[in-house]
């Protein structure tokens, strides 16, 4: 059973490792490569918005992945959401699911949204899959939004409304 916890510094080593796997940088559309100091670096900053909430998802006490809800925006009761879990052999359990039912309560119980939206890239089937089992609905595509390796792929755009969440 996994646990949420707030993201802290000490978090970031696995934040780190995640994007040097070079599956998930697939998965994310990550390019960029970073050192240990620039994640760290980035926690510093992101800990300062209030617009976010950052989590930490954990398995015991290992992290094994993180969460966002972004550009909380309570004038029209919405937020943005990404995820990512940070070792490929916590993929297919049901972590990254847990993880995204946690995110919607979260986001529809304790920050009393009613939207949460998210991107996905079309060749990230699983978490496609993810999304929808938990009540995503896509909305749209951006068609050849990203280039990777001299391939165009499609970005998905779903979301979740707070009536879709009770049900």
């Amino acid at each position: 059973m996994i646990q949420i916890k707030p993201l802290q510094r000490e978090h970031m080593a696995s934040y780190l490792r995640a994007t040097e796997d070079e599956e998930i940088r697939y998965l994310t559309g990550t390019r960029t490569s970073f050192t240990l100091a620039q994640i760290e670096a980035y926690y510093e900053r992101i800990s300062m918005d209030n617009t976010r909430r950052d989590y930490a998802i954990c398995l015991q006490d290992e992290v094994i992945g993180d969460f966002t809800l972004m550009n909380i925006d309570t004038e029209n009761h919405s937020v943005g959401f990404r995820i990512a879990l940070h070792d490929r052999t916590k993929f297919g359990q049901g972590y990254g699911s847990a993880a995204v039912r946690e995110a919607l309560r979260i986001a529809f119980e304790d920050l009393d949204l009613h939207r949460v939206q998210l991107e996905v890239y079309n060749h990230n089937p699983r978490a496609i899959a993810v999304y929808e089992k938990v009540g995503f609905v896509q909305e749209g595509v951006l068609r050849d939004a990203i280039c990777l390796d001299g391939v165009y792929h499609d970005e998905i755009i779903m979301s979740v409304l707070r009536t879709e969440y009770k049900k």
